[in-house]
């Protein structure tokens, strides 16, 4: 015998279609079904070529703002990759720009006269010249600006392929729910190494660039 149960209390059903139809009994003599949208005009039926026996339910499901799950699975998935590749444009703008202003500050450095032989006293640590120490530090500066952009590329890189993998299951499951007769719908897989290939491609390393 079937359970229903409300919160705290099981309600045993002998039979379930009964069950459902004394309670829609009750609801529409509650009145729950009153002043509902197209209450009394004819459900207009949308015609579907591809699954025409389906007309009736995409009809109820287009009527109320629904529609079948791989339909809104295929909205889902463009909204993601949307919204997936508008992030790794704006990543790869950001690390191009400071990737070009790190290679202006070594190209100046790169160009700087080499610094004029000295007396024994200049080159003697409490007479060193400020240029000496400032051309050290602008060099480690460089170095240590590539080493933070690298890191920031790598983070961007492991959030940009957990993205993707979170793309390419919408995709499996759109794949796998796709009527049969509509197997043509269904979407290339964005799988690990073609978003490790996209990114490589938009995002260039520091080895790439030069």
């Amino acid at each position: 015998m079937p359970l229903r149960r409300d919160g705290d209390r099981v309600e045993e059903i002998e039979d379930f279609d009964s069950w459902i139809e004394d309670t829609l009994t009750e609801a529409i003599a509650r009145g729950e079904f009153d002043n509902l949208p197209q209450a009394g005009k004819p459900i207009r039926i949308e015609r579907n070529p591809y699954q025409p026996e389906l007309d009736l339910a995409f009809s109820r499901l287009k009527n109320a703002g629904m529609a079948p799950a791989w339909i809104e699975l295929d909205r889902e998935i463009r909204a993601m990759h949307d919204a997936l590749d508008h992030w790794l444009q704006a990543s790869a703008g950001r690390l191009a720009a400071e990737a070009s202003r790190i290679q202006h500050l070594d190209e100046m450095s790169a160009t700087r006269p080499a610094p004029a032989r000295r007396s024994w006293r200049q080159r003697w640590w409490p007479f060193r010249l400020f240029s000496d120490i400032a051309d050290e530090g602008l060099k480690l500066d460089i170095e240590t600006a590539w080493r933070r952009w690298s890191y920031e590329r790598r983070i961007v890189r492991d959030q940009y392929l957990e993205r993707a993998t979170q793309l390419d299951a919408k995709i499996l499951l759109f794949n796998n729910s796709v009527p049969r007769d509509l197997w043509l719908l269904e979407k290339v897989r964005f799988l690990p190494e073609r978003a490790a290939v996209r990114f490589e491609t938009t995002c260039p390393s520091r080895q790439a660039r030069r």
